[in-house]
């Protein structure tokens, strides 16, 4: 477990640090919010937040306000000068926040991990001895570029099918694991929200007897954590989304992306860099070449066909698309995918 602590001072960051040590916490990481504090989220990625009061009600509220908005974090723990009911309900309204008083006991903090531990059942599999496949998934989740995960997703699929050939019921349960991280850094904590999610990015035996399938499954859950944080930050977002959903087979501008979320061009832009590493018209270029992948593996598409199919009106120019992408020609890619077919499904 990754513990963010906010605005504590050296007394209380030494008394956590001794009992933490001492439980299975994989690290501690402080910040005050004068600091830039939110480059320490991003690069520590934890998994709980404490924010200490002792400033104020004020700033420590606005602070729990705004994690709670962007859902960064599963756990929001205040820790209070004061037992006042009025103090305490003001956070209280916020939504899902725990409390701890300043003058903490070690039961009190053994307290506040074991529950953390129970409302995140993948916590035992963040370690990369139990599961070698969580942190590389964190990481390219909190890289934020898209296209260099995408570019991972062979390596990964390739390392991923190896552990299920060398023991299945090892590889499934620690993909259940990483589902599960995945969820957490989504900020999902609906149960059946969850419940949907996870039959959603289920990898079952049959998905992973088939690299392709596995890849397929690979980029699904990648793309919808990638795309939910990004609404988390911009909520206006969602219309993006569903403007390339409903028009992914159609030729599509940044103008009218941005007048779909009521947004300027430069913010779209600009935003979406931000949450992707890439601009707009390389996660299209991406989105499509993926369902082309797609069309030539469960339907052996020609090349030609799904080209028009995704609105390139020149198929030389979709295979210079595919292939920078790719990295190989859509000719190359499918005749692999004939062959794994005939393997797989014989």
């Amino acid at each position: 477990m990754r513990l963010l602590v906010v605005n504590a001072n050296s007394l209380t960051r030494m008394m956590l640090e001794r009992i933490l040590s001492q439980e299975d916490a994989e690290g501690i990481f402080t910040c005050n919010s004068d600091d830039n504090f939110r480059r320490v989220i991003d690069e520590c990625d934890a998994d709980m937040v404490l924010i200490c009061a002792r400033k104020g009600y004020y700033g420590a509220h606005h602070l729990t306000s705004e994690f709670l908005k962007e859902g960064r974090f599963n756990d929001v723990v205040v820790m209070t000068e004061s037992d006042s009911f009025y103090g305490t309900r003001s956070f209280a309204v916020l939504g899902n926040v725990r409390f701890i008083p300043q003058t903490f006991s070690k039961h009190d903090i053994e307290v506040l991990l074991n529950t953390h531990k129970r409302r995140n059942r993948a916590l035992p599999l963040t370690d990369n001895t139990a599961n070698p496949f969580a942190d590389r998934v964190r990481s390219l989740i909190m890289k934020k570029n898209f296209s260099k995960m995408y570019a991972e997703l062979d390596n990964l699929r390739n390392d991923i099918c190896s552990a299920f050939a060398a023991s299945e019921a090892d590889t499934v349960e620690q993909l259940n694991g990483v589902c599960e991280i995945v969820l957490s850094m989504m900020g999902c904590t609906d149960e059946v929200l969850r419940k949907k999610y996870m039959e959603k990015f289920s990898f079952e035996r049959g998905v992973l007897k088939d690299k392709f399938r596995t890849q397929f499954a690979l980029f699904d859950m990648f793309s919808e954590v990638y795309k939910q944080r990004c609404i988390q930050k911009h909520p206006q977002f969602s219309k993006l989304f569903d403007y390339i959903d409903k028009n992914i087979y159609k030729e599509m501008t940044l103008a009218d992306a941005a007048e779909a979320c009521g947004v300027s061009q430069s913010y779209l832009s600009r935003e979406l860099k931000e949450s992707y590493g890439i601009g707009f018209n390389t996660y299209v270029q991406i989105a499509k070449v993926f369902l082309a992948k797609k069309s030539f593996y469960y339907n052996d598409d020609k090349i030609i066909d799904v080209a028009f199919q995704l609105s390139y009106n020149e198929p030389s120019y979709f295979c210079k698309v595919f292939k920078r992408i790719e990295g190989v020609t859509p000719t190359i890619l499918k005749n692999e995918m004939m062959e794994t077919r005939e393997h797989v499904f014989a």
